[in-house]
């Protein structure tokens, strides 16, 4: 079975280091998985992140560029509003990942 577990980081927060030990539990059961971040601070192979450094400072600065529109939102209402600027980026990573025959996701949670 393949296994792809999608964070926000690999290393750096609580949240990002349960998900690492999710993941690194299902390589010992000889699971076929990878976990895709948005910050990568591991050198495991298997953890997909950023790569070229143009990636890296786009990966950093998005949730900043996602900010920008909201500043000229005229709204009451007091929901969570994101223009997503970049979420298309990253759900075509995920969609190439997909094709490959992945069976299961795991999502941590993602905040910007």
């Amino acid at each position: 079975m393949k296994i792809l577990t999608i964070s926000s980081s690999d290393l750096i927060g609580g949240a990002a280091r349960a998900a690492y030990i999710f993941f690194n539990s299902l390589g010992g059961l000889d699971l076929d998985s990878k976990m895709l971040v948005k910050n990568k601070a591991s050198n495991n192979h298997s953890v997909l992140g950023p790569n070229t450094n143009m990636e890296k400072l786009l990966s950093l600065f998005a949730p900043y560029f996602n900010d920008i529109p909201k500043k000229y939102f005229s709204t009451f209402n007091e929901n969570l509003h994101s223009p997503a600027w970049f979420s298309k980026l990253k759900a075509n990573e995920i969609n190439k990942i997909l094709a490959s025959q992945y069976q299961s996701i795991y999502n941590e949670w993602i905040l910007k």
